[in-house]
């Protein structure tokens, strides 16, 4: 006959066994510990004496979005950008900076462009993409413009002459949505990762005020 130590200890082994193949099996997903810092969005553009938001995500090892985990920003360069400390950064003079996010013993890093002048390819388009190409925009009423790529953007937006008009920037349906100017809502509609921030707006009405180039 086993002895009742013997039989207390394995029952203990059985059920830690058990308890430890619930966890993994109930809740595959469940979040780890931070693994990743990520600056969004990771290269942006600001205008001179403007003002731009970023964001600092956390992510455990599975890629699972975390909070609690408030971030400390710098800059690489105040001279070029500052950032405060809710991650909004200003652009002071020409050139580029590394703004970073630190969370969690753990850092991440975003470049800012500050600039005088906005073309379509590299600072338009970014923000058309994240803030006016989502699956949840333009689903009813009228025809929704492409801003998937520079090319559908130009077309949809200028060539199509439905949207803005070249060098005119108290005109047109686009700056008239992403403005909310009465009665229209304005857009896009999203979450506070995509909402289009002044700093953005300002580089798309700039671009616009340049003559809405293909550039």
């Amino acid at each position: 006959m086993r002895s009742p130590v013997i039989l207390r200890l394995v029952g203990a082994v059985l059920i830690t066994g058990l308890i430890g193949s619930a966890c993994s099996d109930d809740c595959p997903n469940c979040p780890g510990p931070p693994a990743t810092v990520v600056v969004s969005p990771d290269t942006s553009s600001v205008l001179l004496d403007r003002e731009l938001q970023l964001v600092a995500l956390v992510y455990d090892k599975n890629g699972n979005l975390l909070s609690g985990h408030p971030p400390t920003w710098s800059s690489s360069d105040d001279n070029l950008a500052t950032v405060d400390a809710d991650g909004k950064v200003s652009g002071v003079a020409v050139g580029t900076a590394t703004i970073t996010a630190s969370a969690a013993g753990l850092k991440g890093e975003g470049t800012v462009l500050v600039l005088t002048s906005s073309t379509l390819s590299k600072q338009v388009q970014p923000i058309l993409e994240t803030s006016c190409a989502q699956a949840f925009c333009h689903v009813t009423g009228g025809l929704a413009p492409l801003m998937t790529s520079a090319a559908e953007s130009y077309a949809s937006l200028v060539t199509s002459g439905k949207y803005l008009v070249p060098g005119d920037t108290t005109t047109g349906l686009l700056l008239e949505r992403l403005h909310g100017v009465p009665p229209v809502r304005p857009m896009p509609p999203g979450t506070p990762f995509v909402q289009l921030e002044p700093g953005n707006y300002d580089l798309i009405a700039l671009w616009i005020q340049e003559g809405a180039l293909n550039n």
